[in-house]
């Protein structure tokens, strides 16, 4: 048996274990936080059409969004993690967002105080996943075109 080299070892190989580790823990830490939502956005779907799914109201479409942190719902990525708290906290959403004395800081904390997350946007028309607009009809129609060019 020949003896070892008292030479020592280049160290790539404990610097690309270090490195494996770490994006694992990153890729562990990033499903985590999907695998954690109770739904995923899929291509087609409305926070107006969950709404009705998940509480049978659609009307609270506003609250998940406030309470999902979703600023824009006309472009809403697909695979966005979709919270769906008891409809008794998205009750209390909405009253903090019916709250006109409140400031949009302070709304976004008292609904991150329920458990939602931070970063909601002005309420805007519940339209997600399709990454374009639905024009809603005074006639009761719902559209889904684009906005006409001008």
């Amino acid at each position: 048996m020949a003896p070892e080299s008292l030479e020592p070892r280049s160290n790539t190989t404990g610097s690309r274990r270090v490195a494996a580790r770490l994006l694992l823990a990153m890729l562990l830490v990033a499903t985590s936080t999907v695998l954690a939502a109770d739904y995923v956005m899929q291509r087609g779907d409305t926070l107006w059409k969950l709404a009705e799914q998940h509480y049978g109201d659609p009307q609270y479409w506003r609250a998940l969004k406030s309470y999902n942190g979703i600023a824009d719902v006309y472009s809403i990525p697909v695979g966005t993690p979709i919270n769906f708290p008891d409809k008794s906290v998205l009750d209390q959403v909405n009253g903090i967002l019916d709250n006109g004395s409140m400031s949009q800081t302070d709304k976004e904390n008292a609904i991150a105080g329920l458990g939602g997350s931070r970063g909601s946007g002005p309420a805007t028309t519940p339209n997600a996943g399709l990454g374009r607009p639905i024009y809603y009809h005074a006639l009761g129609g719902l559209g889904q075109r684009t906005a006409p060019s001008l």
